[in-house]
């Protein structure tokens, strides 16, 4: 089982209101007995040039997107591309499933002199620091 928190709308829009007034995540955090990082996940797939832009318009404050950046890096966030892929259409699925089902009882001499064209390189983790497939 997952040991992520999972939070209700209601209860996510009462915690963005309180922060939009002012008050500190570590406060937040005390009053829902929640984890910080429950709280701070504000947006987690904004870019360097968003963040820089929400940050102007919500203090006035200037700072470069390097700066951002480098902040960011400093508190284990690394850039992330989107993994770029055809969508499976219901044929496809059907197609790929089918072909799963013939060969899932292969040995492995079999799969031996199976010749793969298209190798690609996967990861199970989402934050592989820029490995792409």
């Amino acid at each position: 089982m997952s040991n992520h928190q999972r939070l209700d709308d209601g209860m996510r829009w009462r915690i963005v209101g309180r922060l939009e007034a002012g008050q500190s995540q570590v406060q937040i955090c005390r009053e829902f007995n929640l984890t910080p990082s429950v709280v701070s996940r504000h947006n987690r797939d904004a870019t360097a040039s968003q963040l820089f832009r929400d940050l102007y318009a919500a203090t006035g404050t200037r700072a470069s997107r390097v700066t951002v950046s480098k902040r960011l890096r400093e508190t284990g966030s690394f850039a992330r591309r989107p993994a770029v892929c055809v969508p499976l259409t219901s044929t496809n699925r059907r197609v790929h499933l089918a072909w799963c089902r013939e060969h899932r009882d292969w040995s492995m001499d079999q799969w031996a002199t199976a010749l793969f064209t298209d190798e690609s390189q996967f990861s199970l983790n989402t934050d592989s620091r820029r490995t792409f497939i």
